[in-house]
């Protein structure tokens, strides 16, 4: 696939309707957790606010919030504070098929 074909499916999915609309950070931070995962990685809410150098980890973790409110991610573990770390995994949303089979044609 081009990269130009690509870019012409990715901007066609935004423009659905239903997807709804990311700003520049929460996509750099959901392409970053999506190539963590895809390694099969798993990524603590810790180390995601530690990901991106350029934005702070308060704004990461605003970001993050967003993301699951959006049901791009959702959290995994235990949520008791001070208890074991609290992975992200891949939301509902971000696993569908249909994205994928757009991609792959």
């Amino acid at each position: 696939m081009s990269y130009l074909k690509f870019l012409n499916l990715a901007q066609a999915i935004r423009s659905l309707p239903s997807f709804p609309s990311m700003d520049s950070c929460e996509e750099v931070l959901l392409n970053t957790l999506a190539r963590k995962w895809d390694a099969g990685q798993q990524v603590t809410v810790v180390e995601a606010m530690n990901m991106l150098p350029d934005t702070s980890p308060s704004t990461v973790h605003r970001r993050l919030k967003t993301l699951r409110k959006k049901k791009f991610i959702a959290l995994e573990g235990d949520q008791i504070v001070g208890a074991r770390p609290i992975f992200l995994r891949r939301a509902r949303r971000a696993n569908t098929q249909g994205m994928q089979s757009v991609l792959n044609d």
